[in-house]
């Protein structure tokens, strides 16, 4: 057999072999996804059954929290309850254990993926016991989890809270201050106080005016409160034209 003729055999062995690697790569990605569907729908009938009965499930569920499908499936139905039904699905991953799990993974994750995951879910669940996590998250190496915090902490809307956020925002740069500038809003009535000082205290006569304060009034604006009057009529003398425009 000639060179070339051996060439071409090696080529075609090889092509096969690539072809059936890829073909088998592909077999068990679908049979992967086959079975998270299936565990994710076994989640969604558990997760509407918890929350139509009002009643926690008993101790042969806490391997759920280690399960990605299940966090996921969580998040999902968090974002379309609230009021009692969404306290029962945070007592629920309080009982898991899950916020602990992801202070963990958020803490001392090597991914980065891994690390901004574990914010997030943290914020979506916002069970009052992780406070403290996502406090200490705002001043994160990552603006991703930064931000995921605040987020969170606007949802759990603890007064004591409104401060921090705003301070990491006064650091952060034109996107992440934007985002959290959301957050301040979510907040609602609770965070008009503080913005309310924080505005009246900043001297919006000065020039150039303290850094991010026109997104403070924006937010104040946002909430829609008739106690910021007092702040949106000051920041309306302000030097700077964005900021009067942000209090008009």
């Amino acid at each position: 057999m000639s060179v070339y003729a051996w060439i071409s055999l090696v080529l075609a062995i090889l092509t096969a072999a690539v072809m059936v690697g890829l073909l088998l790569v592909k077999i068990v990605r679908h049979r992967r996804a086959k079975t998270r569907a299936f565990r994710v729908a076994i989640y969604i009938a558990a997760l509407g059954e918890i929350v139509s009965r009002s009643t926690l499930p008993g101790q042969d569920v806490e391997k759920w929290s280690a399960d990605p499908a299940f966090r996921e499936t969580l998040v999902d139905f968090l974002n379309f309850v609230d009021g009692a039904e969404r306290q029962i699905l945070v007592d629920l991953a309080q009982q898991l254990g899950l916020i602990e799990q992801l202070h963990r993974e958020l803490t001392h994750g090597r991914r980065p993926l891994t690390r901004l995951k574990a914010a997030a879910e943290l914020a979506e669940i916002a069970a009052p016991e992780s406070r403290q996590y996502l406090r200490d998250a705002l001043e994160d190496r990552s603006v991703e989890v930064r931000v995921s915090a605040a987020a969170g902490l606007s949802l759990i809307g603890d007064e004591t809270d409104v401060a921090p956020v705003l301070a990491a925002l006064e650091r952060e740069d034109r996107w992440a201050a934007e985002r959290m500038t959301d957050a301040l809003v979510r907040f609602g009535a609770s965070a008009v106080q503080v913005l309310s000082n924080h505005i009246l205290i900043a001297g919006p006569e000065l020039e150039p005016v303290p850094n991010h304060l026109p997104l403070a009034v924006r937010a104040l604006g946002l909430i829609g409160d008739p106690r910021a009057e007092p702040a949106l009529l000051h920041a309306l003398t302000g030097q700077d034209a964005v900021l009067r425009i942000k209090a008009a």
